[in-house]
């Protein structure tokens, strides 16, 4: 099955627009494969689930330890996983003028990026022994490993006093019960995915399959179409996977906020290995 149609015309402007510490790297939009409103939409979504629950039944026999007992609710681990990334975008709202007190005054960045979950703890979740260690020598940067596994009500108590509470007030119980149940449950060890130098350790012509069947209606065959991406990011799929994989991984599971993207949470993370593992082989050349 194939959701593939003849490719539109294409716009080439090029802009970069920062929005609530989050960057929409200018690229082609192709406006046909924006997935539909109503119930189209659910069509859509609902054939592109039963699409990857095939690939995941004849990829994966026996099944992968990495891919089993899937029991969380994956909207709402999605919905955490996109409020960690920037809860500023999912709520609308603008975070605060000033920069973040606790956040390194070694490190600079925009001041509204400092208020961001990811901006601490890290798109690998492990702070300042993960991707973020080489940036500040305050040792800040707290890893969230310890918060696996946790009771997500005591997290959820957690995240709304203290330091947290300016981050977090504007959410609603809901959306402060997913990033709970996110920071509990849906995090997921890079090293699983990808080796020390971020090289992913799954097969590209299996994540080929993938992303011909999702990815390519709105990143084109060349993945230079449709980026919302961050700070000093290429306008490329190519070269967010090669340099930046704990991010492509984080977004391309739970989506990217305020973006009309399909996140792929559902799929066993080996087969995301797999998807990330082709992208690297993508020019990572900005058109």
């Amino acid at each position: 099955m194939s959701f593939q149609c003849a490719p539109p015309p294409l716009s080439r402007a090029r802009r970069n627009i920062t929005l609530f510490g989050a960057t929409k790297l200018i690229v082609r939009s192709p406006r046909e494969y924006r997935i539909p409103k109503g119930v189209n939409r659910r069509l859509t979504i609902a054939l592109s689930i039963a699409v990857f629950c095939t690939i995941s039944a004849t990829q994966s026999p026996g099944g992968d330890e990495r891919g089993a007992g899937i029991t969380e609710d994956v909207t709402t681990l999605s919905l955490g996983g996109r409020l960690y990334d920037n809860h500023w975008n999912v709520v609308g709202r603008r975070p605060p003028d000033s920069r973040q007190p606790e956040f390194p005054k070694d490190v600079r960045t925009y001041n509204e990026k400092t208020w961001r979950c990811v901006a601490c703890h890290g798109y690998d979740y492990l702070g300042r022994d993960g991707h973020l260690g080489t940036l500040s020598r305050s040792g800040k940067f707290t890893s969230m490993a310890s918060a696996k596994g946790r009771d997500p009500a005591k997290l959820m108590d957690f995240l709304a006093t203290g330091m947290h509470q300016k981050l977090t007030s504007m959410l609603s119980s809901d959306q402060l019960k997913a990033l709970s149940l996110f920071v509990s449950q849906g995090q997921h060890s890079i090293a699983q995915l990808a080796d020390e130098s971020g090289v992913a350790r799954g097969f590209s012509d299996r994540g080929k399959t993938t992303y011909v069947h999702s990815c390519v209606g709105c990143h084109q065959t060349d993945g230079k179409a449709v980026i919302y991406g961050e700070e000093g990011d290429v306008a490329s799929l190519g070269w967010i996977a090669r340099n930046r994989p704990p991010q492509a991984l984080h977004k391309i599971r739970n989506g990217v906020p305020k973006a009309d993207m399909l996140a792929l949470r559902f799929m066993p993370l080996d087969q995301l290995s797999d998807l990330l593992a082709y992208l690297q082989q993508l020019d990572p050349k900005a058109r």
